[in-house]
């Protein structure tokens, strides 16, 4: 079986003839990746506050009850949520004789206005970590940078797949595909996206024998001299796989550009 040498740039130009939507794949695929940085930056830097991570439920349900007293509230203006800035409310409580400072954070903005330092408040401590009693805490769900990339890849990778899997195919084609006599059936162009031309093409259609069956195929280049060159009833290069049931055009472009030593007239 010979084996072709067929270059990087040959591929991309088979996945560019492929289906344009697939840069819209490319694209999503490529901002999964853009979102797993910052991802991987707040998991390493543990970007939350150590109180933000306290078990309100279990810590309201099982904690001890005591008195603290506030020592300051402060009012997030980096983050808003539905036009609410978080409030966070600055505590001292008695823990056996040793005074331990907490922090809590709330979006409950009513329940808490009117707290300045000074103030009492009731909280439930539990294992050194507390909550204030009476209030629903906030916590900034940091958790969607997760959720970003998983979902751009769900639709990029699948529309990224109809483009890869047929540009792969015909790339193994080159490479090891069996040379073989195909005759012109039809020939149609198509411009691509606009501007960008994404997606231009010319497709031929042929048939040719395997096996000793007729066969037809489809394929697509960028080679657009095809047109001038071949009409219906021409004969054509095309590469076929072993069993025959496979096969895409032999270019002439790639085939200059690759030096395969392909006579094609």
């Amino acid at each position: 079986m010979e084996i072709r040498k067929v270059s990087l740039s040959t591929f991309f130009r088979l996945f560019k003839t492929k289906k344009p939507i697939a840069i819209i794949g490319v694209v999503f695929t490529l901002l999964s990746l853009f979102f797993v940085l910052p991802m991987i930056i707040i998991i390493l830097s543990d970007i939350k506050e150590k109180y933000e991570t306290y078990d309100y439920e279990t810590i309201t349900n099982n904690g001890v009850r005591k008195t603290a007293i506030v020592l300051g509230v402060t009012t997030l203006q980096n983050i808003t949520v539905n036009g609410v800035n978080p409030i966070v409310i600055e505590y001292e409580y008695d823990n056996n004789g040793a005074p331990v400072n907490d922090k809590f954070q709330t979006l409950e903005i009513e329940k808490v206005e009117k707290l300045s330092a000074g103030n009492n408040v009731i909280v439930k401590v539990l294992n050194n970590e507390s909550v204030i009693e009476g209030i629903e805490p906030f916590s900034f769900p940091f958790e969607m940078f997760y959720l970003l990339p998983l979902v751009f890849l769900l639709v990029g990778v699948p529309l990224l797949l109809t483009a890869l899997l047929p540009a792969l195919r015909d790339f193994k084609l080159y490479k090891s595909g069996i040379i073989q006599e195909g005759q012109v059936e039809y020939m149609t162009q198509y411009d691509g996206l606009p501007i960008s031309g994404i997606g231009k093409k010319t497709v031929v259609g042929y048939s040719y024998i395997s096996h000793g069956i007729k066969v037809f195929g489809e394929s697509s280049t960028t080679d657009s001299m095809v047109l001038y060159e071949k009409k219906r009833g021409d004969s054509i290069k095309i590469f076929v796989s072993d069993d025959g049931k496979r096969s895409c055009l032999v270019s002439k472009i790639e085939a200059i550009k690759n030096g395969w030593n392909i006579d094609i007239a």
